[in-house]
């Protein structure tokens, strides 16, 4: 029977169409990213390509391998990480609860929590803001064997120190009138935030390689996040760098919150950008999400510069990690810059809690 079309035939008619599509969108993006025909003036298409992109599912593995390629974990260690998945996840919910609780609390509520002081026992910080079943996750981790009580509470007090640090930083920003002064303090609470990711992470991997060097700085000196990272320099590291590329994307969602809240936000890349952008320009931009050809000047050079400087500094961990998250990095700008959180995000329970109802 004829056929007008055969096999190889459709193939190069779908890869020419392809080639095609991608030309004329890649044009577009550069040239006149406000057509109707680009794609993400297409509200339906690019709202489903953001959800899709952002899934939790997907960031899930995304994020499983941004722990493991720096980690350097034997077969062993791998299994043992499997294994006790259930405590780390524990772990880290509670984590994303306390932070994201941080995060929409004014500064002097969190400052009002007392001092954050390290060492092997809970300090007043802590004690403050954990409730009881916070209390009891901590309870269970460190029955799984994989950490101490005393090495939990030493990573826990570091944590917090960080966190307190950021909220007296927040203070003095919001109390000045001096733009170089607002300028450094912005950088130093962002910097703030790159070590609560660094011990974050280090806290993960040292739950699987039990290093005996921070026992030992437990019992004979405060664990400190300069002595964590000779323990683990690379994958301190590696948590700073995650949540620099994290940080990027969101910033004009960021940006707007700092409206919302009261409150500066820990965003790297706003950092950056502080004396630098302009808040019109970044309000005339559309309301979905852009992409990188949309954004001012300023801020692509800036995006530009912090990305060659990522790609050295991601290169000097291990290969597998170089490649692994200069993929991410480039899947996220693909993805563009949003004002809004994924649909899966756009409820915080915490948001209307009061912090200082935690004060005992």
């Amino acid at each position: 029977m004829f056929r007008l079309f055969n096999r190889s035939s459709i193939r190069k008619i779908l890869a020419t169409s392809t080639i095609t599509t991608c030309y004329v969108q890649d044009r577009l993006a550069k040239k006149n990213p406000q057509s109707s025909l680009y794609w993400r003036n297409q509200t339906g298409l690019s709202n489903l390509i953001f959800q899709f992109a952002h899934a939790r599912d997907v960031d899930r593995v995304m994020n499983l391998f941004k722990v493991l390629a720096p980690a350097e974990f034997t077969m062993y260690e791998f299994l043992l990480f499997l294994y006790h998945s259930d405590s780390i996840f524990k772990l880290k919910k509670l984590f994303n609860k306390l932070d994201d609780l941080i995060d929409n609390s004014q500064a002097a509520d969190v400052v009002a929590l007392g001092e954050a002081t390290l060492g092997g026992n809970l300090n007043l910080f802590l004690k403050n803001l954990l409730d009881e079943n916070d209390l009891k996750t901590l309870r269970e981790v460190a029955m799984s064997k994989l950490i101490t009580e005393k090495e939990l509470n030493a990573f826990g007090n570091l944590l917090s120190q960080k966190l307190y640090l950021q909220a007296v930083l927040t203070l003095r920003y919001q109390n000045s009138n001096n733009v170089n002064e607002k300028i450094n303090v912005r950088k130093e609470i962002a910097q703030l935030n790159l070590d609560v990711a660094g011990i974050y992470l280090a806290l993960i991997v040292h739950m699987i390689k039990q290093d005996k060097k921070i026992p030992d700085m437990v019992i004979n000196t405060p664990l400190t996040y300069e002595n964590l990272k000779k323990v683990y320099p690379s994958v301190t590291r590696a948590g700073e760098l995650m949540q620099i590329a994290h940080d990027i994307p969101e910033f004009r969602y960021d940006l707007s919150q700092e409206m919302v809240i009261n409150k500066i936000s820990s965003n790297y890349f706003l950092s950056v950008l502080e004396g630098l952008l302009d808040h019109n320009k970044i309000k005339a931009l559309p309301n979905r999400v852009v992409g990188f050809n949309e954004l001012p000047d300023t801020i692509q050079d800036e995006f530009l510069k912090l990305a060659d400087t990522y790609r050295v500094e991601v290169s000097k961990i291990n290969p597998t990690t170089s490649i692994l998250y200069q993929s991410f990095w480039k899947y996220e700008k693909a993805i563009g810059f949003f004002a809004h959180k994924p649909a899966r995000d756009n409820v915080n329970p915490w948001r209307e809690i009061n912090l200082s109802n935690r004060i005992k």
